[in-house]
């Protein structure tokens, strides 16, 4: 019972919490169908949902195969959430040239 409130509770998500999902269409845990449903279905109620889908990584292991693209996408979130400031003056590989690569 508390299982599928809890469920239910996270699918609506009530206070429209930003999202990062990050998935991958081997993974045969987590099946790529529901969260693209649930990540359409938030954007559609307003939810800024960012997300990232690797294609041949498996359950959990996106950062140790692709870490520069793992790392790229958190740091965008980050900064579109506004829990860290981008600095284009870094030396740092920079993430957003990285994300918009990865689109």
């Amino acid at each position: 019972m508390h299982y599928k409130q809890s469920e239910a509770t996270f699918r609506s998500n009530p206070l429209r919490t930003p999202s990062l999902v990050l998935y991958s269409t081997a993974d045969v845990v987590a099946v790529p169908a529901p969260i693209e449903t649930l990540i359409a279905t938030w954007k559609s109620h307003g939810v800024p949902v960012y997300s990232r889908r690797w294609e041949n990584s498996r359950h959990v292991t996106h950062y140790r195969s692709d870490p520069l693209n793992y790392t790229a996408e958190l740091e965008h979130f980050l900064d579109g959430v506004g829990l860290i400031s981008h600095n284009d003056d870094d030396d740092d590989v920079d993430s957003k040239q990285l994300h918009q690569q990865s689109m």
